[in-house]
């Protein structure tokens, strides 16, 4: 009797360096399982019954950790929307070459082929900073490596969560300053 979660990741053709047909492929739909999986975790599904949450996501540019971005972007167009969440959703990804971490990696650095690359997404606030995705990227990783990458992501999301609630902050601070001046004005 809850309701129930549809998201749809669309790249634009121009979105890569290299066109794209207009038909999803597999990474398109790969992707919009990953966000619903992080999202539906997220949002208060009992308050919604018998309906269904819609989230489309168009990638215009591509520049790399694209799946960290699209839920980041995802959880605050919820937010947003007034839909009941536990906690906003951010994503973060990093990437992991040798000894080195790239945190929110470029395009050019993911496409590298030795790499390894997770993403998560995370409700950094909700049950004491829950993980609601996890996806890890090519072959293995060593504990250690795999440990230090998601410490790294962890710090990242608790970052971006900051920065988030600042957003939404001030975007619900000029919406009552927008309508409180328009109530008043004659």
């Amino acid at each position: 009797m809850s309701g129930q979660v549809l998201c749809a990741v669309k790249m634009a053709p121009f979105s890569a360096p290299v066109r794209l047909p207009p038909q999803p492929d597999t990474r398109q739909q790969e992707m919009s399982r990953q966000l619903k999986d992080a999202l539906e975790s997220v949002i208060v599904l009992e308050k919604f019954p018998k309906s269904q949450i819609d989230v489309y996501v168009t990638v215009i540019e591509d520049d790399g950790s694209l799946l960290g971005a699209c839920i980041t972007a995802a959880g605050l167009a919820l937010c947003h929307a007034n839909i009941d969440v536990y906690d906003l959703v951010v994503g973060a990804s990093v990437l992991f070459r040798g000894d080195v971490l790239y945190l929110d990696p470029r395009r050019e650095e993911e496409e590298v082929s030795d790499n390894n690359q997770l993403t998560i997404g995370m409700i950094p606030k909700h049950a004491g900073g829950q993980i609601a995705l996890m996806v890890q990227r090519s072959g293995q990783v060593a504990p250690q490596c795999l440990s230090e990458c998601l410490n790294a992501a962890v710090d990242l999301c608790n970052r971006l969560h900051s920065l988030a609630q600042k957003t939404l902050l001030v975007h619900l601070q000029e919406t009552l300053a927008h309508s409180s001046s328009s109530s008043s004005s004659p």
